[in-house]
């Protein structure tokens, strides 16, 4: 299935959904198969693969499989069980210079 604009499911879908926009995919929502969008929130149920540039996994909300994501949310109850895989494959490098003490080295008295 393909949609220009965001979807909203709340019952069972199997295959590929291709979607410009969000897919939502709804508490009684099912889905077995390929979901690639530009965001994805899963309050429901999906078996598969995801490549979306956002992922959020609601309370109650379960995902089975491998995402790749530029960002990812879940929350607490939410259920993630599969492989991640950032999309790039870069991490942003967090600056490790050590702080300076001007004191560090002298001795006490």
């Amino acid at each position: 299935m393909r949609f220009s604009g965001s979807v909203h499911i709340d019952g069972f879908v199997e295959g590929e959904i291709y979607c410009e926009g969000v897919v939502t995919v709804g508490k009684n929502g099912e889905i077995k198969g390929l979901v690639s969008a530009e965001k994805i929130i899963i309050k429901g149920f999906v078996d598969g693969n995801a490549d979306c540039n956002v992922v959020e996994i609601l309370e109650g909300g379960k995902f089975v499989g491998e995402i790749q994501y530029s960002q990812i949310m879940i929350e607490p109850k939410g259920i993630f069980e599969g492989s991640l895989k950032l999309k790039g494959g870069k991490i942003k490098k967090i600056d490790s210079g050590k702080e300076e003490h001007p004191h560090q080295n002298e001795a006490v008295q």
